[in-house]
């Protein structure tokens, strides 16, 4: 999924006003009446047009903004299921949290999303516990520690596991 934003070449916290004036300048660019023949340029104009259409709706644009953030958070792409079980090495307890947090939310908008998250985070054990003799759970989300921790603002929370505790 590319950044919206970047399409229009507009900052993420643009105005309104900001991005009806980016959309313009963009579309007159590369209007297929200005380049015809080009390709390229008609798909540039049909990117920019879904961007604006996206952007420029206020709810749209926060449900953009919020599956971005998962994507660049969590390495799920919304796009097309995929996962990058890499982007989460450094913190899976983050990712734990934030799955059972949103997790029913974003699985409604994007089926599958909590299973691909499970499969990519058993496929990440399995490549750990290949490099050693490393143990294995029989609960992955909290290592048979039967509590995970999660963070809400500043403060860090425990709470009993919903898969085993």
């Amino acid at each position: 999924m590319e950044d919206l934003y970047k399409t229009l070449d507009v900052s993420r916290g643009a105005s309104s006003d900001e991005i009806k004036k980016a959309y313009r300048q963009q579309t007159l660019r590369w209007h297929p009446d200005k380049n015809p023949g080009n390709s390229k340029a008609e798909q540039r104009f049909k990117e920019i047009s879904v961007a604006y259409s996206i952007l420029s709706d206020p709810k749209k644009r926060e449900e953009y903004d919020l599956v971005f953030d998962v994507k660049k958070t969590t390495g799920f792409n919304p796009k097309d299921g995929t996962f990058e079980p890499a982007d989460i090495e450094d913190d899976e307890e983050f990712v734990a949290s934030f799955v059972h947090m949103f997790g029913e939310y974003i699985d409604q908008r994007f089926p599958g999303f909590k299973d691909t998250v499970k499969k990519a985070a058993k496929q990440q054990e399995k490549k750990k516990s290949n490099k050693g003799s490393k143990k294995e759970y029989s609960c992955l989300r909290c290592k048979d520690k039967k509590v995970i921790k999660f963070r809400q603002g500043d403060f860090v929370m425990t709470r009993k596991c919903p898969e085993c505790g």
